[in-house]
């Protein structure tokens, strides 16, 4: 099923978005990969 990896993603997203501050321009990159739906890491 899309749901399970579309909440994993959310997750993730939150996450990103609460490291930000202390990851700098590495959470920016991080952030954009997540956007473009690039999941390959």
């Amino acid at each position: 099923m899309v749901s399970q990896p579309l909440a994993i993603a959310l997750v993730v997203a939150v996450n990103v978005r609460s490291w930000h501050a202390s990851w700098g321009i590495d959470g920016k990159v991080f952030s954009d990969i997540m956007a473009s739906g690039d999941l390959t890491l």
